[in-house]
């Protein structure tokens, strides 16, 4: 009984994690009030040396923000920890344009928002496959074991 509960679990990680195969996550963007995500995508495309035009992305949007770590103090009394910001999600609309944007992520290797222009922060932007649950709980136990 409970290796069909399993296999079930399984299975419906997996369905999930192939839905999100046209996904990608960008991290490290702070929010700002007018932001269209779209135009976000766009121009760490630009940066990348990788075009991306309007009918390249199916649909993008800001993830709820993760809850900051209670735990966490700040390094020096009244020096506050920066928040995490939402992660933005972009579906792409072909999987060509997908992979590359992904291969693209290393010409941002030294680069913040703010040399991209999109705020005056010093954020580095990641960008990441879009996981599932299940895989994001396998990925994030195998960095806590190997830290």
């Amino acid at each position: 009984m409970a290796g069909d509960l399993n296999t079930t679990k399984k299975s419906l990680d997996d369905i999930e994690q192939y839905s999100r195969r046209d996904c990608l996550e960008i991290k490290g963007v702070p929010v700002t009030p007018t932001e269209n995500t779209n135009d976000v995508v766009k121009k760490v495309g630009e940066h990348m040396k990788v075009e991306i035009l309007e009918e390249d992305i199916s649909t993008s949007h800001r993830l709820p923000a993760p809850r900051p770590n209670p735990n966490q103090r700040p390094a020096k009394p009244g020096v506050h920890v920066n928040m995490p910001t939402a992660s933005i999600i972009v579906k792409f609309a072909r999987r060509d344009v997908r992979d590359r944007f992904y291969a693209g992520r290393k010409h941002l290797r030294y680069k913040s928002v703010r040399d991209i222009g999109l705020t005056r922060s010093d954020n580095k932007i990641y960008i990441s496959e879009s996981l599932s649950p299940g895989n994001r709980e396998l990925v994030q136990g195998g960095v806590k074991r190997q830290a």
